[in-house]
């Protein structure tokens, strides 16, 4: 998927779940640079991918339906 900037991880999320045929009924975060995002943890709905300064071809995790 090739998502903007702007996007929030909130928005993310809602991406994936629509991109995957999904129903958003199970928890899910992400960990980014070993840090969790969502289920309880910070999810901040302001924060854009952009704020992230992600460099060319890094990851990060998304689980949806785990721990």
């Amino acid at each position: 998927l090739l998502v903007c900037g702007d996007a929030t991880l909130a928005d993310l999320h809602a991406i994936v779940q629509i991109a995957f045929g999904r129903r958003d009924d199970r928890r899910h975060h992400f960990v980014i640079r070993g840090k969790t995002y969502g289920d309880g943890n910070v999810m901040p709905e302001n924060t854009t991918l952009a704020t992230f300064g992600f460099r060319p071809k890094e990851r990060f995790e998304y689980e949806y339906g785990g721990r």
